[in-house]
């Protein structure tokens, strides 16, 4: 049975999803860009034996537009802010592609926070090309001119730097599962070798599916 819930932290009102029994192992799930909290519905209710609790991130879903660029790392306040508010010491981290990538920086910050980390899709941000920083705000900051109620869709004005990622990386303390598609972003490895040399104890599984593999039928054998 899936239940809705709505709550408050630091003036924001979150809205989000919850799957399974109330005292089951929290799991706080964390979707990709310009998705919701829906986009856990087969996971959530595979995942027997845990409480999930899936959120609409700040600027998407139905949780509160705020008309103002978005950085990545807004996600680790609002994160600790949430379990803090459900009253979770620990929790699981599920996270999709942005989600895995903020799961990843609020684990590298809070390893006392997070029990372990399932991540589908992501194991860290996206940076930009090295040397391109400057003409990326530029172009960023243009955009942002004339586009003041599309701030989620634009490009962002700025990112942290790989050797910033891995450094958050390398503090990941916990367990952690990777879930990838064999036609997903990381058909081509890109960064995503070197980062997974970098964790302590992490597990990798390639399964049939694209980018959104939880959601094309691939949850299954994600959950397994």
């Amino acid at each position: 049975m899936t239940e809705t819930i709505r709550f408050e932290v630091a003036g924001l009102t979150f809205h989000g999803l919850c799957f399974g029994p109330a005292d089951g192992i929290p799991v706080l799930a964390l979707h990709g860009w310009l998705d919701n909290a829906a986009s856990f519905t087969r996971l959530g209710a595979l995942l027997t034996g845990c409480r999930v609790i899936a959120i609409d991130q700040r600027g998407q879903g139905m949780t509160n537009h705020l008309n103002r660029p978005y950085h990545i790392w807004n996600g680790v306040p609002d994160v600790i802010g949430i379990l803090d508010t459900l009253g979770w010491e620990q929790a699981i981290l599920l996270g999709h592609s942005m989600g895995a990538a903020v799961a990843a920086l609020v684990a590298s910050a809070y390893p006392d926070r997070i029990q372990a980390l399932w991540l589908v899709e992501g194991l860290g941000p996206w940076t930009y090309p090295d040397g391109e920083a400057p003409a990326l705000l530029r172009n960023a900051t243009d955009e942002l001119r004339w586009a003041s109620d599309r701030h989620i869709t634009l490009l962002q004005l700025f990112r942290l730097d790989e050797s910033q990622v891995q450094v958050c990386i390398r503090r990941l303390e916990m367990p952690v599962s990777l879930g990838l598609g064999d036609q997903g972003f990381f058909k081509d490895p890109l960064f995503l070798p070197e980062r997974i040399k970098l964790c302590r104890d992490i597990g990798v599984e390639t399964l049939k599916g694209g980018h959104h593999l939880h959601l094309e039928g691939a949850e299954g054998a994600i959950v397994t």
